[in-house]
């Protein structure tokens, strides 16, 4: 524990005084331009945060215009199918009646 405080204090100091040394700032002007780092650090993660939103936003509207042009398809296949299939049923009565009624006919 007490090296790492020693380890602490000497990056601290090495910080100031390579901020005195080779920028001429004291430390006062050394905290506040890191704050400033800092700010513009925490204003682009905000910026990139709305973007990730944004893009996220955009990406279920295509899925969900996507899922729904998906099931509008599902739709007219079945109702193609029914269709399809109605009109089977109906030519196979047509053709049964005109059968039954062609036999009548022959044993008549």
């Amino acid at each position: 524990m007490r090296a790492f405080v020693i380890i602490v204090i000497a990056a601290v100091l090495g910080f100031f005084g390579y901020e005195y040394a080779a920028k001429g700032r004291n430390p006062v002007e050394a905290i506040g331009a890191l704050a400033g780092q800092a700010g513009e650090a925490a204003e682009s993660a905000v910026e990139a945060a709305g973007d990730a939103a944004e893009g996220a936003a955009d990406m279920a509207e295509s899925a969900t215009d996507s899922v729904t042009d998906v099931a509008a398809d599902a739709v007219e296949a079945v109702e193609g199918a029914v269709e399809g299939i109605a009109d089977a049923a109906a030519d196979a009565a047509d053709a049964a009646t005109d059968a039954v009624e062609g036999a009548v006919e022959a044993a008549t």
